[in-house]
């Protein structure tokens, strides 16, 4: 995909029709299948299936507008982080980004996502997004912020602005 996106990116559909194309013969040129994992809880047997043609292309293209997004958040990130300073340590429901950061608060979103995986999975681009909203309007009615620890203030932390919180999520 990384090798591709540039003229996917700046392609007119039928162009990103024929890089999907591409990319998917050149897969099964070599040998390789596309699979979904079927069986989920401990009991079940864990199988996989061969998942259809049309349903490949539409996740290589999901693929694709994935690492545009990702690539745009990370650009934005390092400029549009400011939120407001918090003093104090974070309170108990509080969600804290960044890196080995655990409290009830983070454990609670790990969880959440965890339970809705599949099901965030399996919807289209508006649905995954009102399931992401309802997550962080779980933690906020339960009393949680998002915060990451401010980079320039000691013992300070910054409450990250909900577009940021929702391409974090």
């Amino acid at each position: 995909v990384q090798g591709y996106s540039a003229v996917y990116d700046s392609g007119t559909d039928e162009t990103k029709r024929q890089v999907v194309s591409t990319i998917v013969d050149e897969i099964h040129r070599s040998g390789g299948r596309f699979l979904k994992k079927h069986g989920k809880r401990s009991s079940e047997v864990v199988c996989w299936k061969e998942v259809p043609s049309g349903e490949v292309r539409q996740k290589v293209m999901q693929t694709f507008r994935n690492r545009r997004r990702q690539l745009t958040v990370s650009r934005q990130k390092v400029s549009s982080t400011k939120g407001p300073l918090i003093e104090g340590e974070p309170l108990p429901n509080d969600v804290i980004f960044g890196r080995a950061q655990r409290n009830p608060g983070s454990e609670l979103l790990h969880r959440l996502i965890k339970d809705h995986f599949e099901e965030y999975e399996s919807l289209g681009r508006g649905v995954k997004m009102r399931l992401v909203g309802s997550i962080m309007q779980t933690i906020t009615d339960q009393g949680g912020r998002f915060l990451q620890p401010s980079a320039s203030e000691d013992g300070r932390w910054l409450e990250v602005p909900k577009d940021n919180v929702r391409e974090r999520i």
